[in-house]
């Protein structure tokens, strides 16, 4: 069992300190850190340092929002890379849906920084929505669109203190399409200890993005853990113990030198 005080903040980032060993925490799309925290206070119980980022164009208004797109986010990333490279000797990243897109990006080309491994959940390859994909000409006819919350979502949302984006530019979502066909085509550039982590129930990502991302990485070091009892929001839903339990055994084991294949 992992003890975690809990004492959410909804739309502030947040940084641990820790030992020398650095784990970047990305949250989703129109999400915020709110919905990583309880893996960071985890991951800080076992001594890691930690930084949940706030994405560029997040945690403010939906028209803060519309101005910002996919290059934007991974900048947030890719600073706070560099941040807690400066910060500690070996750096994690792991992401949460989109954060976790932007994480394996940042493994395929961000080679200025040594990272040491590299963790999705519940990232997009194919989405359950298929009118995403007509957003990049839907954009220029409808603005925003409301974001439909399930029961479930809703409770998620306000046990976890979530703050989110209900208004959502279609813009964005144009963008986020952009951002996969981006990253599906860096896949096989990536050579860091991988970890997959996939919902086989989400409702948001079609569940063989587990399996695609888990196939196309190029390193042979990696592993592809299913959820049975989780929706999309992985870190906040009810194995939200199983997945920081996971993602604590794969950074103990791949820290330094210690990868057993």
């Amino acid at each position: 069992m992992i003890k975690v005080k809990i004492e959410y903040k909804s739309k502030e980032p947040f940084y641990f300190a820790g030992n020398g060993i650095g784990c970047l925490l990305v949250h989703g799309f129109t999400g915020s850190p709110a919905e990583m925290r309880y893996l960071g206070e985890a991951l800080n119980d076992q001594g890691y340092t930690v930084y949940g980022v706030l994405l560029a164009g997040h945690g403010e208004t939906p028209e803060a929002m519309k101005e910002s797109n996919w290059q934007h986010w991974y900048e947030s990333v890719r600073k706070g890379i560099e941040y807690l490279a400066e910060e500690c000797e070996e750096v994690f990243v792991i992401g949460l849906s989109m954060g976790g897109l932007l994480s394996l990006r940042a493994a395929a080309i961000n080679k200025e920084v040594k990272l040491k491994g590299v963790v999705s959940i519940c990232a997009p390859i194919y989405l359950q929505d298929k009118k995403s994909y007509l957003t990049p000409v839907a954009q220029y006819f409808k603005p925003y669109y409301r974001k439909k919350i399930s029961s479930k979502d809703e409770a998620l949302n306000k046990d976890n203190d979530r703050f989110t984006y209900f208004q959502i530019p279609l813009s964005c979502v144009a963008s986020l399409v952009n951002l996969i066909k981006k990253t599906k085509g860096e896949f096989s550039r990536i050579d860091l200890p991988t970890l997959v982590i996939q919902s086989e129930i989400d409702p948001v990502v079609v569940p063989k993005s587990g399996d695609y991302i888990f196939n196309k990485v190029g390193t042979e070091k990696k592993q592809l853990i299913w959820l049975k009892r989780s929706g999309h929001l992985a870190t906040i839903d009810v194995e939200r113990e199983l997945v920081a339990t996971e993602i604590i055994k794969f950074i103990s084991k791949n820290r330094g030198d210690n990868w057993k294949l």
